[in-house]
């Protein structure tokens, strides 16, 4: 079964490892999430279409070819709506020696600081998934002249989820981090899909359940690794040992 989200286009990458731990203070017994919900959080959480952490790395790989013709100057108050996501961007861009430049200038420019706030609000049309977009990054990227940028930094996430099944509504507030490890782009490509690089770190934060049989708030924690490889899917292991294939770029998984 193939769980759909929104529609764009984009991304992609390799591998997700994940491990789930209980707090000390869950009940025995607690109703914990299901393969398909911790699914469609990963999902919500990572692909673009959703406002995931992909979206950013696109958004940065846009800014480095001046497809915005952002200026330094702009600041805070720089803002770019691609659909139902409004960006708010800070960037600063670098010559080749470290001298700080107001604007992206062609054949000059060789890195960039960019600094986001992603918002936004979205319901499906089943009204079975819907996302309170809250997420920032703080995200480098060197290397532009030679068109295969570097990308390091962190990516963070305090959006709101809500999944409506057959039989429970699971409503989550997120609290995760990502590192970016060394993600490159080909600017070149056009299309940006990550050629090599990482992104670490823990999908985790609080979910209420509500359904006939349970009535339970408990908190929930992934650790991961994608590693990019130039795919356009990715194998996700659960912590029960399910595997689903996901599309970074749409949030499809089956």
């Amino acid at each position: 079964m193939k769980y759909s989200h929104f529609t764009l286009a984009l991304l992609t990458a390799g591998m997700i490892a994940m491990g789930c731990s209980k707090t000390s203070t869950e009940p025995e017994g607690t109703p914990e999430l299901s393969d398909s919900e911790q699914m469609m959080i990963v999902a919500a959480e990572l692909a673009t279409d959703n406002g995931g952490a992909i979206a950013d790395l696109q958004m940065l790989a846009g800014s480095s070819t001046g497809n915005y013709s952002l200026a330094k100057a702009a600041g805070v108050d720089t803002t770019i709506s691609i659909d139902w996501m409004q960006y708010s961007l800070n960037l600063a861009f670098y010559n080749g020696r470290g001298g700080e430049q107001q604007r992206y200038v062609p054949g000059v420019t060789d890195s960039v600081v960019y600094r986001s706030k992603l918002t936004g609000a979205y319901q499906n049309k089943t009204k079975t998934f819907e996302v309170g977009l809250n997420s920032s990054s703080s995200l480098n990227a060197a290397d532009m002249i030679s068109n295969l940028i570097k990308i390091n930094g962190v990516w963070n996430n305090h959006s709101t989820y809500g999944l409506s099944g057959a039989l429970r509504k699971i409503d989550v507030a997120s609290s995760s981090s990502i590192a970016v490890e060394d993600v490159v782009i080909d600017l070149s490509a056009g299309t940006y899909f990550p050629s090599s690089g990482k992104l670490t770190g823990t999908i985790e934060g609080v979910y209420t359940a509500e359904g006939p049989q349970d009535s339970t708030e408990q908190s929930y924690s992934f650790p991961f690794t994608i590693t990019f490889n130039g795919g356009t899917e990715v194998t996700v292991s659960l912590p029960s040992g399910k595997e689903y294939t996901l599309d970074l770029a749409t949030g499809d998984f089956s």
